[in-house]
């Protein structure tokens, strides 16, 4: 058995990859709170408005701090397992990721590294192009299944961000609009949305338990949408 380990410098890289993301989202989102509070915020009532802005601001400052810090440590802790029956992924945080060879479906190779499919379950099993020893893991998957190349980063990163910018606009529109027509039915692809989100991150075997325990959190900006809408029929 083969164990590898990721760099410093590759976990550092991943860590600022997810630390990108994590100000991207949460900025946007910022953004539109404001543009809401502000609107419907009386001009006498703007002064505890302006001072919990900045409030909020550092909390989510020192809570994506927190967050990257974690994730960092997570990198460190990676180590990949290669036997001649399959892969075996450990990592701090996160439950272990077990794919037998007979089980693997697909590789897919990318400016990241290797993305192991397999057949049951659809697990997908991340092998960072920093990690040491990577050639001589790509050289024994290949010498048993072909290796694929998806779009890669590029394109994932604008499927994200146009992702981020749709939830982002539609969250807006709710908030911003009185008309039911239009407020009802996005309220409800909010709700499905955030449904289909905690369902998917919950059976997935690459997210930590961390994030499993609180991804309900989804659930709330979906609620405000729902009691949006009803507060638009009932004006109507």
């Amino acid at each position: 058995m083969s164990v590898y380990r990721l760099s410093d410098s590759a976990s550092d890289a991943l860590t600022r990859r997810a630390g990108m993301s994590s100000v991207l989202v949460g900025g946007a989102a910022a953004v539109v709170g404001i543009v809401i509070a502000v609107r419907n915020t009386q001009p006498a009532s703007m002064w505890p408005l302006a001072m919990a802005i900045p409030l909020l601001c550092i909390a989510g400052f020192f809570g994506v701090r927190q967050a990257l810090r974690r994730q960092r440590l997570a990198w460190q802790s990676f180590e990949l397992s290669l036997t001649p029956e399959g892969l075996h992924r450990r990592m701090a945080g996160y439950p272990d990721v077990e794919i037998r060879r007979d089980e693997i479906s697909a590789i897919e190779e990318g400016p990241s590294g290797l993305v192991v499919r397999s057949r049951p379950g659809g697990q997908a099993l991340l092998i960072p192009k920093g990690l040491v020893g990577f050639d001589e893991v790509r050289q024994h998957l290949t010498a048993h299944h072909s290796i694929q190349k998806p779009g890669g980063d590029t394109n994932r990163l604008v499927s994200q961000m146009l992702a981020v910018v749709a939830t982002v606009g539609v969250f807006a529109v709710v908030f911003l609009s009185t008309d039911p027509r239009v407020v009802v039915p996005l309220a409800l692809i909010m709700l499905a949305g955030a449904a289909w989100t905690i369902w998917a991150v919950r059976r997935s075997p690459d997210i930590d338990e961390r994030t499993k325990r609180t991804i309900w959190i989804v659930l709330m900006p979906a609620l405000g949408a729902v009691f949006r809408a009803l507060s638009t029929l009932r004006v109507e």
